[in-house]
């Protein structure tokens, strides 16, 4: 996962500012994924509820298939 983010040439830091926008467009905090959160998902391979998916789907900009391909899914 965070060869995605490294890709994008996003930081911890701006994955957590584009989920802000993300959580206030859609009037939701749990589109945010803080830092340490997003550690968790990248390091220690904890899965993502399904509104921080939609996050990463969106800051990451890729398809909904390869975010699920990282968790074994097709």
């Amino acid at each position: 996962m965070a060869e995605l983010r490294n890709r994008k040439g996003l930081s911890m830091r701006d994955v957590d500012e584009l989920s802000q926008q993300v959580a206030n467009q859609r009037g939701n905090r749990a589109f945010l994924i803080p830092p340490s959160r997003l550690s968790e998902i990248e390091s220690r391979g904890v899965i993502p509820n399904i509104h921080r998916l939609y996050t990463l789907f969106v800051v990451y900009g890729c398809t909904l298939k390869k975010l699920l391909a990282f968790y074994g899914l097709d």
